[in-house]
Order: structure tokens, then C-alpha cells, then sequence
């Protein structure tokens, strides 16, 4: 009976197929020797050497390349093939694999993209063309055209045949394709979920209410598609004016703007992201984007120097800063005048 049967080192043309038993096949003077006629056949009509593992592995090593995207067939023969009930099995030389699409953002393409598919092995560009689509999300299909085929037909480049809808989903599809040194396509259909990107335009913007904090607020604009921090810069204003509007950043996906700013209490704001903003792929915001919202009181604060502060009998107290504050408790704790230089010369955190 056999347990098991596969090749290894698939990443060789020239791969190991080990074949276990579920008992000892041969005494223990068969093992290591190379074998006068190997007790298996490899189909199509390949030569073979074989050897003996242990009592119960038998290995086959081809004398040749196998070629990949090739299926194989391993068949017992002899006293071998008796004991098992004619034992057999195939299996397919590095298969054909879809890799990606690299070196373009899928979920924002353009309506004219190209797509760089790339695949383990070399392949017929013509043969991409019949057996890759794009499918919208209707289910319609959408053909291909060829734009160019590097890295020895391992990167294969195409593009739809027609300009994509703007702000769409699809599928880029590939089935039944083979490589370029072989018959067997591939095991399983690949897919791949793609994009095309939005127009220009402004999504969200953040805070909003008739309530909003005063103190190191986040304001945060959300656009469609990627913006460079210099065009929002230019297109992106507040009346009345907000210092340090302008000295905000993106986020990684260049869509998000944030700011922190502290604003007046009680004051109603408009900030305008203006017409004409540029994103980065040359397309422009149509018209004005105008957002409202007003700040209610400024949240309470108490503000105090910290550290060693020397206060003569003279002085009328220690001053400290508040806002919005009814009242605050203060704890005080006698030093001893023998403990006064210790405590100032030890380290202390006085925040």
C-alpha cells in the first residue's frame, strides 16, 4: 500500500518523486543503491534513475528536464505494481500562477490604466489577450490589448480596449491560460478586485456642530482621491482666518488633511476648499466646497510654573492662570529646615 507520493524540490526541472509504503518494500541491502531498472515508468516516455530511500521510500530522479505548466504521470511497474494494485499518480511541473498586478494602485486606477500582470513563468502575451478580461460590475466583460511583454513573458502589460467608467469596481479575470512550455492551464481562475479612482473632490470634513472645542482642535478634510499637501495649501481657507490652517499634513494615502489649531470661543467658521484644486492624477475640483460649524466655550485650564520658586513674605501670592474655572484645591506640605538642601538637591519631577 502506498501513503504517500510527490515530488519535491519542484523549484528544479529536475525534481525528486519520493513514493512511501505503508510497509518495507526491499531488504536493507537495497537501500542507497542506484537501481539497475527502476521498478516505475514517468510518463510521457521520460528516462528515470531510482534508488532506495529506506526499506519503504522510493525515490525517482528524471535524467532530463521536465517542462513546466506540464502534467506527469509516475506509474509502479513489476512486482511493485502487483503489490499495489497498479499504482499510479500524476502531477503538474511548476504550474502556471498568477502572481499580481504590481506597480499600480488597483483601487484607483485611471480609466485608461495599464496592467502590469505578472506570472511565475513565461507565457504567450497573444494567449493572455484571449484568456484575461476585465469584468465590470454588471457582469459585462471587457477586452483586453496588448501594451508590452517583459522579463521574458513573465510580465505581461495590458489595458482595456475602452475608457473605464469613472469611480467603478471590476474584476480582472484570467482562466484556462497555459504557459508559454506547457499544456495545463491553470489549477483555479484568477481574480483580482480593482478600481477606478474618483473625480476630484472634496468627501468630508471634520469637526462640525455648534459646539466644537476651542483648544488644540483637529480639523480634518477628506478628499476623493490623493491631493498634494501645496495644493490644499493654496486652495484650503477659513473666514474669519485660522492660524496655522496652512501647516497641516496628509495622511499615507494623500486623501486625508489634518490640522491642529486653536480657535476663538463663541465664533462662528466657514472654511472654503476652493474650485481649481488639483489632485494628483491633473483632475480639478469643479466648484467651491464651503463647511460651517462654531465653537462653543473654551474647555476649563489652569496653567502654573513649575519648579523651584523662591516667594518673599512681601509678595501678595503665587500666581496661577485659569479659564472657565470656579475654583481648585491646593495641598501644601511643611519642609523641614534640616530636609531644605536635600530636597533641593535631589531630583525631582515637578510636573
Amino acid at each position: 500500500m502506498v501513503t504517500s507520493a510527490a515530488p519535491s524540490g519542484e523549484s528544479s526541472d529536475r525534481p525528486t518523486i519520493r513514493i512511501q509504503f505503508a510497509q518495507p518494500a526491499v531488504d536493507a541491502d537495497s537501500v542507497g543503491k542506484t537501481l539497475d531498472r527502476p521498478p516505475a515508468l514517468l510518463e510521457p516516455g521520460l528516462p528515470i534513475e531510482g534508488y532506495w530511500v529506506d526499506r519503504q521510500t522510493l525515490a525517482l530522479v528524471p535524467l532530463s528536464d521536465l517542462a513546466p505548466s506540464t502534467r506527469y504521470k509516475v506509474v509502479l511497474s513489476g512486482d511493485l505494481a502487483r503489490r499495489t494494485e497498479d499504482f499510479s499518480f500524476d502531477f503538474v511541473h511548476r504550474p502556471l500562477v498568477v502572481e499580481g498586478v504590481w506597480g499600480v494602485d488597483v483601487k484607483a486606477l485611471p480609466r485608461r490604466p495599464k496592467l502590469p500582470i505578472h506570472f511565475n513563468q513565461a507565457v504567450n502575451p497573444l494567449d493572455v489577450l484571449e484568456h484575461c478580461k476585465l469584468r465590470n460590475d454588471t457582469g459585462t466583460d471587457i477586452a483586453l490589448v496588448l501594451h508590452s511583454s517583459k522579463s521574458q513573458g513573465r510580465k505581461v502589460v495590458v489595458g482595456p480596449d475602452a475608457e473605464l467608467d469613472q469611480g467603478k469596481r471590476y474584476q480582472v479575470i484570467c482562466s484556462r491560460l497555459s504557459g508559454s512550455k506547457g499544456p495545463e492551464p491553470l489549477a483555479q481562475p484568477f481574480h483580482l478586485a480593482v478600481a477606478t479612482h474618483r473625480s476630484a473632490g472634496v468627501d468630508s470634513v471634520l469637526p462640525g456642530g455648534q459646539d466644537v472645542p476651542t483648544d488644540e482642535l483637529k480639523i480634518v478634510i477628506g478628499f476623493y482621491t490623493p491631493v498634494d499637501a501645496d495644493q490644499a495649501r493654496q486652495h484650503i481657507s477659513a473666514v474669519p482666518p485660522i492660524t496655522g490652517l496652512d501647516r497641516g499634513s496628509f495622511d499615507p494615502t494623500g486623501t486625508k488633511y489634518s490640522v491642529v489649531v486653536n480657535l476663538d470661543t463663541k465664533q462662528s467658521y466657514k472654511l472654503k476648499i476652493r474650485a481649481g484644486l488639483r489632485d494628483r492624477y491633473g483632475q480639478t475640483v469643479a466648484k467651491d466646497y464651503v463647511h460651517s460649524f462654531r465653537t462653543g466655550e473654551a474647555r476649563p485650564r489652569f496653567d502654573m510654573e513649575t519648579g523651584i520658586y523662591a516667594l518673599e513674605t512681601s509678595a501678595g501670592g503665587y500666581p496661577v492662570w485659569t479659564r472657565n474655572l470656579g475654583h481648585f484645591d491646593v495641598d501644601c506640605a511643611a519642609v523641614p529646615k534640616d530636609k531644605i538642601v536635600k530636597l533641593l538637591t535631589t531630583s525631582m519631577n515637578y510636573d
